[in-house]
């Protein structure tokens, strides 16, 4: 038995190898930015995805790639908490999401910049907020807990509540089981916690700065800036004052994250693809 399982997890693991060395084949083979980066992003989520499917498999193992989250502890044995928030939220945000693509598309002609930022936020609210909200209800209905990707972020009490229990659980989920507890227990909460932000700089740095070509440690900076912020808010008694701060250490360096070279090679060559699309 012991063997079995010690070849399912070399297996695994390969896989997961043999997709995240694809990821260099389409950083050289794809030429379109924007195709890149759906592509680098897809390949690394696959990856992922395969690196945690657990030693024994079951009937809901074809169902997890469909799912986009990556809890597979919930997945795999929890039992579903049905809610209506996934419906009108999910259902709320694609209305969000198909305006802002309409609006982006607009204006793109006298404000190129502007159009590619609401273009942005619609793509994150489409899929993330929006149809992945509406696949978490329907897996919950059939009965698998598949708990939503984003987990209303406007609440959070705090920068880390932000990044660690409501902001894209498809990584923070993982990152702490797999990354922050072992390290937290071998070099202590500050080095690990700065670790977990340094490794969500640098696949952001895959699927912007390389594909953008430019600007380059932008991105994995205002990882490291999120990191100090949660380990500084730990001093903050008010939960005002960590309100205020969450906000203000997310919102003012997001140009670090999606800086000038990613809009003007990435976003604005997308914004003119998808501008002759009905919907938007």
């Amino acid at each position: 038995a012991t063997k079995e399982v010690i070849i399912r997890i070399s297996m695994t693991g390969w896989l997961a190898i043999v997709i995240l060395g694809l990821v260099g084949f389409v950083g050289a083979w794809a030429e379109s930015s924007w195709v890149k980066t759906w592509l680098l992003a897809g390949l690394l989520w696959m990856a992922l995805k395969v690196s945690l499917l657990p030693e024994r498999r079951n009937r809901r193992t074809w169902w997890w790639f469909i799912w986009p989250g990556t809890d597979s502890t919930a997945f795999f044995r929890g039992t579903a908490t049905r809610s209506t928030n996934d419906w009108i939220a999910g259902v709320g945000n694609l209305s969000i999401g198909v305006g802002l693509c309409r609006w982006g598309d607009v204006g793109a002609g006298n404000s190129p910049l502007i159009s590619a930022r609401m273009e942005m936020a619609a793509i994150v609210l489409l899929p993330h907020f929006g149809l992945f909200r509406i696949l978490a209800g329907l897996f919950r209905q059939a009965g698998m807990e598949a708990r939503p990707i984003m987990d209303f972020p406007l609440l959070a009490a705090s920068l880390s509540d932000f990044w660690g229990n409501r902001w894209n659980r498809g990584f923070n989920v993982p990152a702490r089981r797999h990354l922050f507890l072992p390290m937290a227990r071998e070099h202590g909460v500050v080095v690990a916690t700065m670790i977990v932000f340094g490794v969500s700089g640098l696949l952001h740095e895959i699927v912007i700065s390389v594909v953008a070509g430019s600007g380059f440690g932008m991105p994995t900076i205002y990882f490291l800036i999120q990191g100090a912020g949660v380990l500084l808010e730990r001093k903050i008694a008010s939960p005002w004052c960590k309100r205020l701060v969450a906000v203000a250490v997310v919102l003012l360096p997001v140009g670090l994250l999606f800086h000038s070279p990613f809009i003007n090679n990435v976003m604005l060559p997308f914004v003119s693809a998808v501008k002759g699309i009905p919907w938007t």
